[in-house]
């Protein structure tokens, strides 16, 4: 297949015709029936419909997807390698963090017609390529050298495809590794500067801590959540964890009812272990690392949901919690006896109609003090603005100035780095790594680690998440105890020594685990 593509709209269709060439005679090779059509011809029709549409919107992703899939099959035609191999030059194995759809080709061991089967030749015999490309023509380069080609077409980037290599597995755990470890450098800076090198004093962590709070980590979710675009989003990832926290509610709600020990208070606390994890400034480097910029896209959804949801509705439980046990110190009318004349009852009535009151006001007083704790919140205001900037900037495609992006991007770059520090501080400020004993540690351990990844596949599945997203929807599910969680619990007392000991547990078992 030759294109000549003369106009945007041209372009954008004669892509869409090559992806369906290229599907429509896949099929009848699959059927035994013989086809003509050179796939890789196709693929770099659509590579040009995209390339072109790239640069009309100014899309740099999607301008790096297509550079990076030519060059992949300049490499595969050259190298004589499988199409299947085609998807191994770009993801690597096991690794699926580039940010490329290759499922989107239909790549397939025997995509490519009169290719040789894997069994009919070696790695190292060579293809005929006058009999295979008949109508490719383009400048041949791979990593063992430049082969002579026929007349190249008229592609600046042809003279300078870099020299790839396969992705091994380890390099894809060094990747991990990369984007892992500085986050734990400053962590364990921080936890050394407190415990061995008294550099801080309690009063400078404390003003570290709330630069962190009002500062580095709103401006940090500010950009990630305006960096997601929201006519986009995926609704199965937002509906399993919506099914997730649920799920997480009726198994705590019937274990409490199970061990007449819990409470309002247990629930809290194994919901926020179960369903809360460090999403922000743990998993989105790491998930980004291990699944690329869609990971990123994804962990941003649950980010927004996380601010301006759970975490307000957690704020709001706590107050509840807080109210419940101060009205349980003070006395409550009984009866006393089976009998009672007109006064008593009327008397009754009268204090039964002020406890009603009471109970309204305290009501209408809980929910001004949430009120008033959300408007001075930092973050919510930062997820809110995200939100409205992220539905403007991917409607109209605009952008802020250079002056406004890079005074946001300067703060919200070191916000991981701060926040990871501020996590160091507080394990260093603690009297013991295991606040709260042996058993609730395995209890907190067992509920982060195994339960809520559980509850999340189980959730995912029923919604219908496959593959990837459910790998992903897992992983997240994996992430140690947020941070936020525990700032409430130590606020209103509810089991702070259980959360700090998941945190800092969390944190030494997700980097082993990763």
């Amino acid at each position: 297949m030759t294109s000549v593509l003369l106009s945007s709209d041209g372009k954008t269709l004669e892509a869409e015709a090559a992806q369906g060439t290229v599907t429509r005679h896949f099929g009848l090779h699959q059927k035994g029936q013989e086809t003509s059509t050179n796939s890789i011809a196709s693929i770099f029709a659509w590579i040009r419909g995209m390339e072109h549409r790239a640069k009309l919107d100014n899309n740099d992703k999607l301008l790096d997807f297509v550079h990076e899939l030519e060059d992949a099959c300049i490499q595969t035609v050259e190298s004589g390698k499988m199409t299947n191999d085609l998807a191994l030059l770009i993801h690597g194995p096991r690794m699926p963090h580039k940010p490329l759809l290759i499922h989107l080709i239909l790549f397939h061991p025997y995509f490519i017609p009169d290719l040789p089967s894997r069994g009919d030749r070696t790695r190292e015999q060579p293809l005929n390529l006058k009999r295979t490309w008949p109508h490719t023509r383009f400048n041949l380069r791979n990593q063992w050298g430049t082969i002579p080609s026929s007349k190249p077409l008229s592609n600046k980037r042809n003279a300078k495809i870099p020299n790839r290599k396969l992705v091994t597995p380890n390099a894809h755990i060094y990747h991990i590794f990369t984007a892992i470890v500085p986050l734990y450098v400053a962590m364990i800076l921080a936890y050394m500067s407190v415990k061995w090198w008294k550099l801080f004093t309690p009063e400078q962590c404390a003003g570290i801590n709330k630069f962190v709070a009002k500062f580095s980590v709103p401006l940090l979710s500010f950009q990630v959540i305006s960096d997601n675009n929201l006519y986009k989003m995926n609704v199965k990832i937002i509906l399993a964890d919506f099914l997730q926290k649920v799920l997480a509610l009726i198994v705590l709600v019937a274990v409490v009812k199970l061990d007449s020990r819990g409470g309002l208070r247990s629930i809290i606390t194994g919901f926020s272990l179960l369903t809360l994890p460090n999403t922000l400034i743990v998993g989105t480097p790491l998930l980004k690392a291990m699944y690329g910029d869609e990971a990123g896209g994804l962990l941003a959804q649950i980010v927004v949901l996380q601010s301006i949801i759970w975490y307000n509705l957690m704020l709001l439980i706590f107050e509840l919690s807080a109210a419940k046990r101060a009205s349980g110190i003070t006395p409550t009318v009984e009866d006393i006896g089976n009998e009672e004349d007109p006064e008593e009852a009327q008397d009754k009535d009268g204090e039964e109609e002020a406890q009603n009151k009471r109970c309204k006001s305290k009501t209408m007083l809980i929910f001004l003090i949430v009120g008033k704790k959300l408007i001075a919140n930092p973050n919510t205001h930062a997820a809110l603005l995200g939100l409205i900037w992220a539905s403007i900037r991917f409607r109209l495609n605009v952008k802020f100035p250079a002056i406004v992006e890079d005074s946001i991007t300067i703060l919200s770059n070191g916000g991981l780095g701060m926040s990871m520090f501020s996590i160091g501080l507080f394990m260093a400020s603690q009297r013991s790594i295991i606040a709260c004993g042996i058993r609730m540690t395995i209890v907190g351990i067992v509920l982060k680690f195994l339960a809520g990844p559980a509850l999340m596949a189980a959730s995912s599945a029923a919604i219908g998440l496959r593959g990837r997203l459910l790998r992903m929807a897992i992983m997240q599910a994996a992430l140690p105890p947020g941070v936020v969680p525990f700032i409430f619990a130590k606020e209103y007392n509810v089991y702070p020594d259980m959360l700090s000991t998941g945190v800092i547990f969390g944190m030494l078992i997700a980097d082993l685990l990763r």
